[in-house]
């Protein structure tokens, strides 16, 4: 049996496997407090130092292997989204064992406190249903594209761009999965305030803990706010480059199309995967206000109840908690709408310029 996502506890193994890649602190789950944070950052400089260097080595012979693509838009769309997939690792690592690890442990500490209060510790599920499971088959899916990919690129003699780009597509899957468990904890939180509203006699005390909820969302936005923004620009880049491999007629077999084709796919299925989880997040703590006025409901008009409960709808609603990215713009919904026009501007753009 595993925890479930009503017990932040179900993300040790996931930490586990973070760990490893210096994209979380050394928290301790039972002892409520961070570890070895000196040689976290020695790991993190350490691996920072490595990317940079292979980077170096990386770009150098990409451009060597430029004679064999298409020059002109081509190689621009394809190196700005290796950029953009090279920085979500540095910037990471460097939110998460740098800059931000106290802030990593108020986090997790909170949604402990949290849970206390909710009596949701120790729930547990069974194996097929662990959040580790699914991160598993993630890490299978995109190890599976990546070996098909490495097969279509055999063509062309450029190992270590190869491996730079794997590296990093494989950090932006961790990163991926870190935010949506993260923002799936945050939804089962305001989920469970609901039903905690209708046995807690105190309003005050509600709100309050909705006030420790949306100081843990803004916590979630300061620490993975800027890789957010990385992952959604990767996207965009991601779909132009493929698109432009479909139409531009490269002199290689299907498979080096199809290669870039499974990529775009697989970055768009974790955007998309993203956006929605993180939209459902702002969606599940809205409905606190028709909880709100529906329990107020069977109150007379001048009950106590009644009026706390009507305060308390306006003070959630005045502030409803969003993922943001660095707080230039929201997560929701029509964000994902905002990627696709984007794409569809910049792709007439290419084909006007491109051909």
């Amino acid at each position: 049996m595993y925890f479930s996502r009503r017990d932040i506890r179900f993300l040790r193994p996931i930490f586990a496997v973070c760990r490893l890649f210096a994209l979380v602190p050394y928290y301790n789950f039972e002892k409520f407090s961070l570890e070895h944070q000196l040689w976290q950052k020695i790991q993190a400089w350490t691996y920072l130092i490595l990317l940079t260097t292979w980077t170096v080595i990386s770009a150098s012979t990409r451009i060597k292997s430029f004679k064999f693509l298409t020059i002109g838009v081509g190689i621009t769309t394809d190196t700005i989204d290796r950029v953009f997939t090279v920085a979500i690792p540095f910037v990471g690592i460097a939110n998460s064992c740098i800059l931000n690890q106290d802030k990593w442990r108020l986090l997790n500490n909170n949604f402990q406190q949290i849970d206390k209060i909710f009596k949701t510790r120790d729930d547990r599920v069974k194996v097929y249903q662990a959040p580790v499971l699914q991160l598993f088959l993630y890490i299978f899916t995109y190890l599976s594209v990546t070996c098909y990919v490495t097969y279509a690129w055999s063509p062309i003699d450029h190992t270590e761009s190869n491996i730079i780009n794997d590296m990093c597509s494989l950090y932006y899957i961790l990163q991926i999965t870190l935010i949506v468990n993260y923002a799936l904890a945050l939804k089962n939180r305001f989920k469970e305030l609901q039903k905690y509203l209708k046995i807690e006699t105190s309003c005050r005390y509600v709100g309050t803990l909705y006030r420790i909820l949306t100081t843990m969302m803004e916590m979630v936005n300061d620490i993975f706010g800027w890789t957010l923004i990385l992952i959604l620009a990767k996207c965009i880049t991601s779909s132009l480059s493929s698109l432009y491999t479909c139409i531009a007629g490269y002199e290689f077999n299907a498979n080096f199309t199809i290669s870039y084709i499974l990529f775009a796919l697989f970055n768009t299925f974790g955007t998309i995967l993203l956006i929605m989880t993180c939209s459902g997040v702002h969606s599940e703590s809205q409905k606190l206000v028709g909880v709100c006025y529906e329990y107020q409901d069977r109150f007379s008009d001048e009950s106590k109840k009644r009026r706390e409960l009507l305060r308390l709808a306006q003070q959630v609603n005045a502030n409803i908690a969003q993922i943001t990215a660095a707080n230039f713009f929201d997560i929701s919904r029509s964000t994902f709408l905002g990627i696709l026009a984007t794409i569809t501007t910049y792709f007439i753009v290419i084909i006007e310029f491109g051909f």
